[in-house]
C-alpha cells in the first residue's frame, strides 16, 4: 500500500491509503505510454472511474492509483496518475467522479464543490462552460462538470505538462459506465 500525501487539488490535508484495483494494477505494470506507440496521442484503452468510463486519456501519464472515499453526503471515486521525479512523485492527472444528492444541479455542484476544495480565489478563475449540454466550470488546470443530477466529474492536470485541450479531450471521452 502506498500513501498519497494530501491531494492538493481537492484541498485535503490528510494521508490517504491508495489501493489499486485489478485494472489499475495491470496499468501500473505497463507503466506510462511511451512516445511513438500506437497510443502516443492518448491512451486507447478505456478507463473506468466510479460510474464513468473514459475512452481517452493523454499520453505520458505515470502510474495510476485508485481510491474511494466520502465527504459529507458525497461519494468520491478517484484515480490519480503520478510520475516519479528526482524529488519524489508529481501528480499528472487527478480524475474524480462524485455522486450524491447534494449535486442536484449545476449551481448546487458549483457551490458544494468550490466550498469543498477551498482553493484560494487568487489561484483560480472558474469560468462557466458547457460539457455535453450540462453546466461545468473551467480554470487553468481543472474542469469540473455535472453529468446528470447526482453525478459529476472533476479533471485536474499538471498544467506544466498538459493543456486545457487535454482537459476537454478527457471530458469529451467520458460517459456513464454501463452496469
Amino acid at each position: 500500500m502506498r500513501m498519497v500525501a494530501g491531494v492538493a487539488a481537492l484541498g485535503l490535508a490528510v494521508l490517504l491509503p491508495v489501493f489499486g484495483s485489478p485494472a489499475a494494477d495491470a496499468a501500473t505494470v505497463a507503466g506510462p505510454v511511451a512516445a511513438g506507440t500506437a497510443a502516443a496521442n492518448g491512451r486507447a484503452l478505456p478507463t473506468t472511474v466510479g460510474a464513468m468510463r473514459f475512452s481517452w486519456l493523454p499520453a505520458g501519464l505515470g502510474q495510476p492509483s485508485s481510491f474511494d472515499y466520502s465527504y459529507g453526503s458525497v461519494d468520491f471515486s478517484s484515480t490519480v496518475w503520478e510520475s516519479e521525479t528526482a524529488d519524489g512523485w508529481q501528480v499528472d492527472l487527478h480524475l474524480t467522479v462524485l455522486s450524491g444528492a447534494a449535486l442536484s444541479d449545476g449551481q448546487a455542484l458549483y457551490d458544494w464543490f468550490t466550498d469543498y476544495q477551498q482553493r484560494p480565489p487568487e489561484d483560480v478563475d472558474y469560468r462557466p462552460v458547457t460539457v455535453r449540454g450540462q453546466p461545468g466550470w473551467l480554470t487553468g488546470d481543472q474542469l469540473f462538470y455535472l453529468v446528470r443530477p447526482g453525478l459529476a466529474v472533476s479533471i485536474t492536470v499538471d498544467p506544466s505538462r498538459w493543456s486545457t485541450a487535454d482537459l476537454w479531450g478527457i471530458a469529451r471521452h467520458g460517459h456513464p459506465a454501463r452496469a
